[in-house]
Order: C-alpha cells, then sequence, then structure tokens
C-alpha cells in the first residue's frame, strides 16, 4: 500500500429495498415503504456480533455502525445479481432502498507488514447464520 493512505473497509453491511427483492418491482407482492426497510435494516445489524484486530491488537468497532439515508440502485444490462432490464428508459432503477451495518477507516499503517483481520457473524434475521471472515495481509511502503 501506498505511504500515507488510509484504509476503508465494511465489516458488515446490509441493503433493503426494492432493488433487492423486499419490495415491490423486485418482489411485485410487498408495496415499499420505508419504515419498514428501516426496521429490517436495523434487526439484521442489531444481531450481528463483531470482533476485529491489527496485527493481534484488538479493534473497538462497536461505534463503527451507521445507517445510510435513502439510496436509488441502478442495474445494468447482465447484472450480476440477475435483476433483467426492460426496454424503458429507467427501467432498473429502484427505489426506496436503505443499508446498515459496520465500517471502519484506519490511519495511515506505519511502514512494514500487518494482518488485518475481522469476523462478523449474524445470529437474527433474514441473514441468520451468515459468517463473514476476512484476514488481509498487508504491506505499507
Amino acid at each position: 500500500m501506498p505511504a500515507g493512505k488510509s484504509i476503508f473497509f465494511p465489516l458488515f453491511n446490509a441493503i433493503f429495498g426494492a432493488g433487492v427483492g423486499d419490495c415491490s418491482p423486485t418482489n411485485p407482492r410487498v408495496p415499499c415503504n420505508l419504515a419498514d426497510l428501516r426496521v429490517a435494516a436495523t434487526a439484521s445489524a442489531d444481531s450481528v456480533t463483531l470482533e476485529a484486530d491489527l496485527d493481534g491488537t484488538p479493534l473497538d468497532v462497536s461505534n463503527q455502525r451507521v445507517q445510510s439515508p435513502e439510496f436509488t440502485v441502478t442495474y445494468p444490462n447482465g447484472n450480476i445479481v440477475g435483476v433483467v432490464r426492460t426496454g424503458n428508459v429507467g427501467r432498473g432503477t429502484f427505489m426506496p432502498n436503505v443499508g446498515d451495518g459496520y465500517w471502519v477507516m484506519l490511519t495511515p499503517l506505519s511502514p512494514g507488514s500487518h494482518t488485518l483481520h475481522w469476523r462478523a457473524e449474524v445470529t437474527g434475521g433474514p441473514f441468520a447464520g451468515e459468517v463473514i471472515e476476512v484476514t488481509y495481509h498487508l504491506t505499507q511502503e
């Protein structure tokens, strides 16, 4: 990594909304309600247990949670999510959507080798049982 660069990364995040099958139009049977989407996003992130460390020293990530404002998702043709766009201009653009999760920004690291590790386990909600475990081996110039 270049010297003087901070590192910004998600520990866990989830999106709920019209663009990901939670409500119309990607789930036509369910009308979109922004308040309900926020409740679902909150519940999802509430159920996460986290641990993170840098070079074996634990990081306090408890205050790194944020819920997004409402946002729009636009999918291109051939997207990996599998949402099919139709011929009308603007189709493939979905709102409302909200996200909730934990994000960390580390100040530039000292020169040398570093190990960044984190684990997130979802214990409730629609993602219950999911485990995210990541280890980065970094070299700071």
